[in-house]
């Protein structure tokens, strides 16, 4: 998320890029 927005943007992106992270590990 290079989007600079309100803080809700922030928590959004980072709660997709924890969701993806954990994705990843659970496909190893």
């Amino acid at each position: 998320c290079a989007i600079r927005g309100s803080a809700l943007l922030v928590i959004v992106c980072t709660l997709i890029g924890i969701s993806c992270y954990r994705m990843r590990e659970l496909s190893k």
